[in-house]
C-alpha cells in the first residue's frame, strides 16, 4: 500500500511495517517545472493590504493559459533545453479582451533537476528559481516603482498554492494569496 509517498509492507506475522519513503513528484520522473505548467488553470486569490487591520481588499479569479511557443529566447546564451511559455491572464478562458500575456524563458540548470525563469514585464526584465527539492519556485520583479515576489508551491498534480507580495512606492505593501488549479 503506499499512502503519502510512503510504502507499507506486511512482514510476515501480518502486521504492518514502514518501507522507506517513496519520493512520488507531481511533475514526473524528471521534475520538469516547464512541462508541469503547460495547460489551463483558474487562478483565484484574496488581496489584502499589510498595515492597519490587515484588511481584505478585494479577490480575482483568472484564467492563466499556459502554452510552448516558438519564440528566441530571452537570454542570448538560451541553449538547446531552453523552454520559451506563453503565460496569457484572461477573465475567461479564450477571451482575448480581457487578457494580458508575457513571455517566460524556462532552462534547466546544469545537471539538477531545479530550472531558471526569466521574463520581462513592462519593459523590465524579472527572474526567479524552481527548487525541486521543496517543489517551489521563487520569482523576484523589480519595477521602476514597485517590488513584486511571487512564490509558487506545487500541492499536487494539478494545484499549485500562490503568494505575492507587492510593494509599491506610494501605497501600502499588499500579500495576494490563494491557489492555481487546473481546468480540464
Amino acid at each position: 500500500a503506499e499512502y503519502m509517498g510512503e510504502t507499507t509492507l506486511l512482514n510476515i506475522n501480518g502486521s504492518c511495517m514502514a518501507a522507506s519513503p517513496v519520493a512520488l513528484s507531481p511533475l514526473g520522473p524528471d521534475d520538469d517545472w516547464g512541462s508541469y505548467l503547460l495547460g489551463t488553470w483558474k487562478r483565484s486569490l484574496v488581496w489584502r493590504e499589510f498595515g492597519g487591520a490587515f484588511e481584505c481588499v478585494g479577490t480575482s479569479n483568472t484564467v492563466v493559459e499556459i502554452s510552448e511557443v516558438n519564440a528566441r529566447p530571452l537570454s542570448a546564451d538560451g541553449g538547446p533545453s531552453d523552454r520559451m511559455l506563453r503565460w496569457v491572464f484572461s477573465k475567461t478562458r479564450g477571451d482575448a479582451a480581457t487578457s494580458h500575456s508575457y513571455l517566460m524563458q524556462v532552462a534547466r540548470i546544469g545537471t539538477t533537476r531545479d530550472s531558471s525563469m526569466d521574463y520581462e514585464v513592462s519593459g523590465t526584465r524579472c527572474s526567479g528559481r524552481f527548487v525541486a527539492k521543496s517543489m517551489t519556485a521563487i520569482i523576484n520583479c523589480i519595477l521602476p516603482s514597485s517590488t513584486l515576489t511571487t512564490t509558487y508551491r506545487v500541492q499536487d498534480a494539478n494545484s499549485i498554492a500562490v503568494c505575492v507580495v507587492e510593494v509599491e512606492e506610494k501605497a501600502e505593501p499588499r500579500i495576494q494569496y490563494g491557489l492555481m488549479v487546473r481546468q480540464t
